[in-house]
């Protein structure tokens, strides 16, 4: 992962400096705002409360599998080392991030054959406010973006090493016991990765081999648990609570808690349950009318998904957790404000930016540009049905994030290449970022 070095003007060199003290100052802020206290919120107390009972070596500390394990496991390994919880868990997930950082940023300077726009990849990486707080919080967002990070930077660089594809397979694995939601993309991704390539079906198998090897250990303990050899499984009652769900944005007319404590208090296994569930998603969407059913989905889900607030604006000032009595106890200062109005301008910046990137910048490596936006239209299709929250917006950030080249070329320049497309590109271009604003900001104006 090579950055060469760059000489800039004067002008340039002092931006440059102002943005990584900016990123400095990010941290450190959000170092003071969770010293200070902040009540944890959601399925965090689960998280906890999972690793906390597998460490006592309590059987239960799995209760549902509606959630693959491994963050429960990390959390209670970083909890067992007896540090302070806040301390230990910050820094180790801090350090996810900044791999995860490098990896996006030589991808980024591998694909766009730009160094400047690899290097903007990882300041936005370790700058966007949202991004950065979830260093600090108990889900598993940023684990799951380090190990699929990393499983394309291997993909990318070392397709055609045996070792590399072999590790390859355990880092797609434990992303897989992460957040398993990712599962049905895995053949597309290796097959776009290996297409037309040397010994692509013997790469392909040594990076499934290793990715069996890896969940093994869990589809033998669900097997002897449930009956059945799986990892996970959320989608019937994601797909219920997504055809019920109402409001535009998070925690505005919120039927997933009451969702969740309907299926516990249900009668049946595991597996009747959401039987039962997929039985009654069906007749909605008979009772409502297959057109009447896409006609809402299409009006509510991305609005849900793109909508500007975030899990760290809903913890400062008047943000959701806030009014249920959570999030920051220091939540009212000039520091929350500037978190907040900085999280909606980078967003901003990233909505607008990020098709015209696509659409015109002329990128070297086209293959896994298709790859990433196959990444992002899986995603959009699960979250089409099913239930979300602007917090399933974390996992897509590295595409968003490819608006570094345009970006990187509007602050220092094209390095002597041309913005590529004629008219139609630049429309289409434009017409998207107006849309991705009208997403992320336009809620309001429905109502």
């Amino acid at each position: 992962m090579k950055f060469p070095a760059r000489r800039f003007r004067p002008s340039i060199r002092f931006l440059i400096i102002g943005a990584w003290l900016w990123t400095a100052g990010l941290h450190i802020a959000l170092w003071i705002l969770e010293f200070r206290g902040r009540a944890l919120w959601g399925d965090e107390n689960r998280y906890m409360d999972s690793a906390q009972a597998l460490l006592n070596g309590s059987p239960a500390w799995w209760p549902e599998a509606f959630w693959p394990p491994l963050q429960s496991q990390v959390l209670s390994g970083l909890v067992a080392i007896g540090a302070k919880r806040v301390l230990l868990i910050g820094l180790f997930q801090t350090f996810l991030l900044v791999v995860a950082a490098l990896v996006l940023g030589d991808l980024i300077r591998r694909w766009s054959a730009s160094s400047r726009a690899g290097l903007f990849g990882v300041w936005l990486c370790l700058s966007y406010p949202p991004l950065v707080a979830f260093t600090h919080y108990l889900w598993p967002e940023v684990l799951h973006l380090s190990l699929f990070l990393m499983a394309i930077w291997m993909l990318c660089v070392h397709w055609e090493s045996k070792a590399w594809n072999l590790l390859t397979g355990v880092v797609l694995g434990l992303a897989l016991l992460t957040k398993s939601l990712l599962g049905p993309l895995i053949p597309l991704l290796l097959l776009g990765a290996f297409w037309r390539r040397e010994k692509a079906l013997r790469n392909a198998a040594l990076v499934v081999l290793t990715l069996l090897l890896t969940i093994s250990p869990v589809l033998w303990a669900q097997y002897h648990r449930l009956g059945r050899p799986m990892i996970a499984d959320s989608s019937a009652f994601n797909l219920w609570v997504g055809l019920n769900d109402r409001g535009l944005k998070n925690f505005e007319d919120e039927y997933v808690a009451r969702a969740y404590e309907e299926y516990r208090c249900a009668a049946g296994n595991f597996f009747q349950k959401n039987t039962e569930l997929r039985r009654r998603s069906y007749a909605r969407i008979r009772e409502q009318g297959l057109v009447a059913t896409l006609k809402s989905q299409l009006f509510r889900q991305y609005f849900r998904l793109f909508d500007k607030e975030n899990y760290l604006g809903e913890q400062l000032l008047e943000g959701a957790a806030v009014k249920m009595g959570l999030g920051y106890r220091d939540r009212s200062s000039q520091i929350a404000g500037l978190l907040r109005v900085s999280s909606f301008l980078f967003y901003a910046v990233l909505l607008a930016l990020f098709p015209a990137s696509l659409l015109l910048y002329p990128w070297k490596d086209r293959r896994w540009l298709r790859l990433m936006l196959l990444f992002l239209g899986y995603n959009l299709a699960l979250f089409f049905c099913f239930h979300v929250k602007s917090r399933y917006r974390i996992q897509l950030l590295p595409v968003l994030f490819m608006a570094a080249p345009l970006l990187s070329a509007i602050l220092f320049g094209l390095e002597g290449r041309l913005l590529r497309g004629g008219r139609l590109r630049r429309v289409l271009a434009v017409a998207l970022g107006a849309l991705g604003l009208f997403l992320g900001f336009g809620g309001p104006l429905l109502k």
